[in-house]
């Protein structure tokens, strides 16, 4: 069975227990790290070359300190898909169920064996493809609950490891009542216990977009959400989607929310360009913070929890740390390195 590999890799992991809906990891009074990876978009026409890159990834980040303890990817994590010529136009083909479910199952095996890490997911468009998205339900859910020990029945969940809460949340479900509730529960569960004082949201699109751009954003998830962020305190909310990169803190009613962009973007062939210069679609004066990168492959961050401050690492396979930041209150970055 598929599921007999990651599975096995992730067993060193504590069991889990349930507190409404937040899975307890580890509550180890100790700083680690973690990955953010997005759009991998594994498809089976690029099997081996997304595969080799994200090889390229864990050879590199083995030996960080702390010690990477899970990855976490803001969706897409298949292509779900593919370019054809359809009546003399290019068009995407939605996959079938069969397809859908054959990308998962390659994409998890090959990033859980990889790391040797549980690998947990925000679901982007590209995932749920087929009809219906059952293949998602079928392939993806049943790995991550086995991963966080808590039987998951809805695209979204929560975890404790250590000091911080990191949130895994659906996009483009149309109807976000429940997953919203279920939000509102987590984050008063964060803020009553004892020894969590850092708190990470992942899901696939931004909640805003930095400059013009064609790509879309979810404006149902950003409105759902956004009050619950403004009005407890989050250290960083990662996506992905558009395929650029940036990490930019915008000032909501005097709550500062930290948004973090990433893409792996296998296929591109660009140099790794800065467009800090870019206009914004927002005033400049509402963003202490704003530093963006288009081109370039082969990105991930690097996330380390520490006792006393968060540090944030733009990392290119082959290259090492492209830009790094960190904070110790939450919306006050500073660069260390870029």
């Amino acid at each position: 069975m598929f599921y007999a590999q990651p599975i096995i890799l992730l067993g060193f992991f504590l069991t889990c227990s349930l507190a409404d809906e937040l899975a307890v990891m580890s509550r180890e009074n100790e700083p680690f790290s973690f990955l953010v990876l997005s759009d991998l978009h594994y498809s089976k026409t690029s099997f081996e070359e997304v595969s080799e890159c994200v090889r390229c990834i864990a050879i590199e980040t083995k030996a960080l300190t702390p010690a990477p303890v899970l990855v976490g990817v803001t969706g897409d994590l298949a292509e779900g898909g593919t370019y054809q010529i359809v009546a003399g136009k290019q068009k995407f083909v939605r996959a079938t169920y069969l397809e859908m479910k054959e990308e998962l199952e390659f994409a998890l095996r090959d990033v859980a064996s990889s790391f040797n890490l549980p690998v947990l997911i925000a679901p982007g468009n590209h995932d749920k493809m087929d009809p219906g998205a059952k293949a998602y339900r079928d392939v993806v859910l049943p790995c991550l609950s086995k991963s966080i020990g808590l039987t998951l029945s809805q695209n979204y969940f929560s975890v404790r490891y250590n000091s911080a809460v990191l949130i895994f949340l659906d996009s483009w479900s149309g109807d976000y009542k429940e997953q919203n509730e279920f939000l509102q529960r987590v984050l008063a569960m964060a803020r009553q216990t004892s020894g969590i004082n850092r708190l990470f949201v992942f899901a696939h699109p931004p909640l805003w977009r930095n400059t013009i751009s064609a790509q879309q954003i979810d404006p149902l998830l950003t409105s759902s959400i956004l009050p619950a962020l403004r009005s407890n305190p989050t250290d960083a909310y990662f996506c992905g989607h558009i395929h650029r990169l940036s990490v930019v803190v915008r000032h909501f009613e005097g709550a500062a929310i930290t948004q973090v962009k990433g893409a792996l973007r296998t296929g591109c062939q660009d140099a790794l360009k800065s467009v800090i210069d870019q206009q914004l679609i927002f005033p400049r004066n509402a963003t202490p913070y704003y530093w963006a990168y288009f081109g370039g492959c082969r990105t991930y961050y690097v996330v380390r929890v520490l006792k006393e401050k968060v540090s944030l690492q733009l990392r290119a396979c082959g290259r090492g740390v492209i830009r790094e930041c960190e904070w110790v209150q939450r919306g006050q970055l500073r660069d260390v390195q870029q």
